[in-house]
């Protein structure tokens, strides 16, 4: 594979791509239309993590820096996105560096980064409904599994709060396994189709992102009505089984929880993060608007990777898109 000079443009069309996935734009979220959009998206990000720093020769550096990118375009575009996406995204960056430069074989530092990547987002979602609702989720669900188990006598049906857990975090894990050979598999592909004139196509400049794709279409608001919805379900739940004491007990707490969160901690943390991005994005401004200027005409690949892919099997459909849209983004040239 010829990268030498090229490689320096391969890593920057990738960072564009992470930073596309990350904010959600070019109609990628829509694309999956799925319940499990936000693991195959996180999913996506590992992936581009992975085939970063090994196309950078395996430097932190290099990877760090395009996550810096990531994070300050992230803030731009998607000023409504949750603080703990970012920790979360950050959380990826540092685990992928440690994890493929402790494991040298790609293969298997892959498949290990993708599971702890995967898995450690897992836990932060149980964590955070541990700490809003408290034992009652749990609780809850526990007393749901007794009435299914009494509809269904002698059935192999156990529905209990750690049975949940445990079937939640191992689909994660299967996810990771396949996350892990998938970057495995890219790597091979990358070499293999890097001079394939399939994927050199020819896009038209001026290209640009419109006003309306620089926000999300949806903001925190869905995610706090889903709040609002649970908590309303677990508090008449706790009231009918538990006495209404206890059902507001759960009510005033998660509010609780929700006021100190939303209006204290998460603006003072995001108040931190913008000054210190501030501080990178003068450093980085170069690398910043090349990497903006290139969106667009992502936008345009993911498109085209969807609609050549989207007609074959469901496996194979999710692979060769993500297959063609990192191909198609390595090597698509400006028409002059």
């Amino acid at each position: 594979m010829e990268l030498g000079s090229s490689k320096k443009l391969a890593i920057q069309r990738l960072t564009a791509l992470w930073a596309l996935t990350e904010s959600g734009l070019g109609g990628l979220l829509h694309a999956f239309n799925s319940p499990f959009t936000g693991l195959f998206v996180g999913s996506i990000a590992i992936i581009l993590i992975a085939l970063i720093y090994t196309l950078s020769g395996k430097q932190w550096s290099v990877v760090l820096k395009a996550l810096t990118i990531v994070l300050i375009i992230k803030m731009a575009v998607a000023p409504h996105s949750n603080i703990t996406s970012y920790f979360a995204v950050s959380f990826q960056a540092v685990a992928g560096i440690i994890i493929l430069r402790i494991i040298p074989s790609i293969a298997v530092g892959s498949i290990v980064f993708a599971v702890v990547a995967l898995v450690e987002s897992a836990i932060q979602k149980i964590l955070v409904l541990y700490i809003l609702y408290g034992k009652t989720i749990w609780e809850a669900i526990d007393e749901f599994g007794v009435w299914v188990n009494r509809k269904f006598e002698n059935s192999f049906l156990l529905i209990t709060s750690k049975n949940v857990i445990l079937v939640y975090i191992g689909l994660y894990i299967m996810m990771g396994l396949l996350v892990g050979l998938f970057i495995a598999a890219a790597n091979k592909s990358i070499k293999k189709e890097w001079n394939n004139p399939k994927y050199m196509i020819q896009l038209d400049k001026g290209l640009s992102v419109g006003e309306h794709d620089m926000q999300r279409k949806k903001s925190n608001y869905t995610h706090l009505i889903f709040i609002m919805i649970t908590l309303l379900i677990l508090t008449l739940f706790a009231s009918l089984t538990q006495g209404i004491g206890q059902g507001f007990y759960l009510l005033g707490r998660t509010m609780l929880l929700l006021g100190i969160w939303y209006l204290f901690l998460a603006p003072w943390i995001m108040k931190q993060l913008r000054k210190l991005l501030k501080k990178r994005q003068s450093k980085l401004g170069v690398e910043l608007d090349q990497t903006f200027i290139l969106l667009p005409y992502l936008k345009t690949i993911i498109t085209r990777a969807w609609s050549e892919s989207r007609d074959l099997g469901t496996f194979k459909k999710w692979y060769y898109f993500l297959i063609y849209t990192i191909l198609y983004s390595l090597r698509f040239k400006l028409k002059q």
